[in-house]
């Protein structure tokens, strides 16, 4: 995991509001327990893009993150975005565990759409999802 990765997992993670929905449940997009506690969340890099100058290496990059909110009921998943929304909607400041933090300039909310996976074995159940793109401008340390 890059910089910024390690620390929006961390600040992720240490969220209340997040957390008291999740607990812990925020996977790597590849990462998702087979048959995992709903309701979850998951995260994947789409893109980095690296700041150039003339004259002067520039420290300042911008990642766009989607993160998915995953529940069995739609109401579950629209929850859980909404506490995503409200911690990282308009974050400013240090991202990451004390002593190793990336400083982040701005982190908001670009895009979001509703989705269901329909289930595909007998057994299996439909899930609803809520994915989410956050645009973190920050400084790479």
């Amino acid at each position: 995991m890059s910089n910024i990765e390690v620390a929006l997992y961390y600040q992720v993670v240490h969220t209340s509001g997040i957390t008291d929905i999740i607990s812990t449940r925020f996977y790597a997009a590849g990462d998702v327990p087979q048959s995992p506690e709903f309701p979850y969340a998951t995260f994947q890099k789409i893109s980095n893009v690296h700041n150039h100058s003339q004259g002067a290496a520039s420290t300042l990059a911008q990642a766009r993150y989607q993160i998915d909110c995953w529940a069995e009921m739609e109401k579950g998943a629209f929850v859980l975005s909404e506490a995503f929304r409200a911690a990282f909607g308009q974050y400013r400041g240090d991202m990451g565990e004390t002593g190793n933090t990336t400083p982040a300039r701005v982190m908001f909310l670009q895009n979001d759409q509703n989705d269901f996976t329909v289930p595909t074995g007998g057994k299996q159940r439909g899930k609803h999802r809520v994915t989410m793109d956050f645009i973190i401008a920050y400084v790479e340390v």
